[in-house]
């Protein structure tokens, strides 16, 4: 909960940001298709960062596992 995830698209290096709510879930809409660089960070825990690429129209689950420390 509360974890900062943040989309940068490495062709374009459009970033677009969003915060898990209390469940732990988050949604980017209006992504397009390209390849991202996606981080994930939450005070108290080590961050994590993924690179996906992401077609046209497509539905992408993410779920990273966080452990505690810095």
């Amino acid at each position: 909960p509360g974890a900062t995830v943040r989309a940068v698209n490495m062709g374009t290096n459009v970033n677009v940001e969003t915060t898990s709510g209390a469940n732990g879930f988050y949604a980017m809409k209006g992504l397009f298709a390209g390849s991202y660089k996606v981080t994930f960070a939450a005070p108290g825990m080590k961050g994590q960062e993924l690179t996906v690429t992401l077609g046209n129209s497509q539905v992408l689950v993410l779920n990273p596992q966080l452990s505690v420390g810095d």
